[in-house]
């Protein structure tokens, strides 16, 4: 039995259980109504120059679930929803506000609002998500002492967290830095790629012999991390522990419930990985200098400063992990995905691997052959096209004060996020066909590159430092397998893997689970 106030007579009164519910439901669904109309119809009245919100039903709750089934659809359906103006709009992830950019203009504006839109926080939330303690954040931040053992000019005496940006463009510039780990790496891809090599990668091999039938993906995947792995940090990382680039692996696959925080038990099978890789790197750093001396000038530098700010061998390896899952995000999905369309079309491989013959005949230095590489028209629209079409790459900002975006207020305090893949798909920019993998369009409309709408790398402070390197190793890796190798197809009239283009993607799309491309491979015969 439940009372309620009568003030007709000033008494209380019985209210039974199945009219109290009645009641309760009424006044919920009022109050719901009130505020969708105050949220979603009548604010964007009274302030038409604010970032609108896409609608949504759950106060709280907001787009969670559409965006973590389909984060690309609902940011479609969001942008389609305000009559495809490419504004800048609202979208509610359990109770924060993040608004979407969408428009290559407005980009443009996000990157140079350095001040209003900041990333510090992304920096420090990444370093938390991959295990630093909060003293080593700290000291990361703070201003450089005039006693630090530091050996890297920091004229502008910026925090460590600033200062590691200029290390990386040091080091993955076009320079002699670069020059000298472009040989490294590329030497090592190189090596690798062998038919003797590729008999002993057990787990790209489906079924041995001559021809073996390869699965296309754990070769792209074994030899290219493992190249990368060496390069950056020599041969150690990987003897103490020969499984870590499968637990890598896992973490880079689910590596989004991180970054959104997903938490356990959604997300414990990746956070386990993500130990246990952080814990191999925490030993490498505690590895006398000596036995780990032929890692890249970048990585020796970094841990240099870290530890003239005062960081320990446990939280260097959280944050040179994170610089690892950075370099090795990316590159050979982008490898992957040129070979599986250039299998997929007899006419593009012909024309491909002619101009990678070509190439491969004027020298055998890798660097020399890449040098032509990237001078080869159908390899670099093949590249383009890759970028565009299997790229879902995002930037993160977050408003540090209010300030306007193209025609849009943005409120201090929300986070801002730059979905590329929304203007890599633009048919306005790239043509009727925007939806499909047609590297020609670039070699019919060579500014395309140009155009502010592709921007597969980001752009402004955080526009990716490794591009250059990893345009390199991918040109180079494409190239030795349509050279060094017979290579086909399995299932000549088979389907190919499809993008996984629902689940939430920071880089590179990957292929959705289970799909794979079945090669034939045997040794060049030329």
């Amino acid at each position: 039995m439940d009372l309620f106030y009568c003030h007709q007579n000033g008494t209380w009164c019985e209210l039974t259980g199945s009219a109290f519910a009645f009641t309760t439901v009424a006044v919920s669904l009022c109050a719901l109504l009130i505020w969708r109309y105050w949220e979603f119809t009548l604010r964007p009245i009274l302030y038409p120059k604010y970032a609108q919100k896409l609608p949504y039903s759950v106060p709280i709750l907001g787009h969670a679930l559409s965006f973590f089934r389909d984060a690309e659809g609902t940011m479609t359906r969001g942008r389609m929803y305000f009559g495809n103006k490419r504004e800048p709009f609202a979208l509610t992830i359990m109770g924060e506000t993040i608004y979407i950019i969408t428009s290559a203009a407005d980009v443009s504006t996000v990157y140079r609002r350095t001040d209003d839109l900041t990333f510090d926080a992304y920096i420090t939330d990444t370093m938390a998500n991959m295990g630093a303690s909060p003293d080593a954040t700290r000291r990361m931040w703070q201003a450089p002492q005039s006693s630090s053992k530091s050996q890297f000019a920091n004229p502008k005496n910026e925090p460590l967290a600033h200062l590691s940006l200029t290390i990386f463009q040091h080091q993955l510039h076009p320079g002699k830095p670069m020059e000298q780990l472009e040989a490294v790496l590329l030497d090592r891809i190189n090596k690798k790629m062998s038919w003797k090599q590729l008999r002993r990668t057990p787990k790209a091999i489906v079924t041995p012999g001559e021809p073996s039938t390869v699965s296309l993906l754990e070769w792209t995947t074994s030899i290219m991390l493992e190249g990368a792995t060496q390069a950056f940090f020599g041969e150690a990382l990987l003897k103490i522990d020969p499984n870590m680039l499968d637990d890598y692996s896992y973490f880079d696959k689910h590596s989004w419930k991180l970054i959104y925080k997903i938490p356990p038990p959604w997300s414990s099978g990746m956070r386990r990985a993500r130990d246990r890789v952080r814990s191999t790197f925490a030993r490498y750093f505690n590895l006398p200098v000596e036995e780990r001396s032929d890692a890249c000038w970048m990585v020796k530098a970094l841990e240099v400063e870290m530890r003239a700010c005062g960081i320990g061998p446990g939280d260097i390896g959280a944050y040179l992990m994170s610089i690892y899952w950075v370099i090795n995000g990316n590159a050979w999905k982008l490898a992957f995905w040129m070979l599986v369309y250039i299998f997929d079309d007899e006419a593009l491989f012909t024309d491909v691997q002619a101009e990678a013959r070509r190439c491969t005949a004027i020298s055998d230095r890798p660097s020399i052959i890449v040098n032509h590489l990237e001078s080869s028209p159908v390899m670099l629209s093949v590249w383009h096209e890759a970028l565009r079409f299997c790229t879902s790459a995002i930037t993160i900002r977050d408003v540090a004060r209010e300030t306007q975006i193209g025609n849009k207020i943005l409120k201090a305090g929300a986070r801002v996020i730059v979905p590329y893949k929304q203007m890599l798909r633009d048919s306005d920019v790239f043509g009727h066909d925007a939806e499909v993998f047609r590297p020609a369009r670039f070699l019919e409309n060579k500014d395309l590159v140009k155009s502010p709408s592709f921007r597969p790398f980001g752009g402004g402070m955080t526009y990716c430092p490794g591009r250059f390197l990893a345009k390199k190793e991918v040109l180079l890796f494409v190239t030795l397998v349509l050279v060094k190798f017979d290579v086909r197809k399995r299932d000549r009239q088979g389907g190919i893997p499809r993008l996984e283009e629902k689940r939430p993607c920071l880089g590179v799309l990957s292929a959705r689970e289970g799909d794979d491309l079945l090669i034939s491979v045997t040794p060049a015969t030329v």
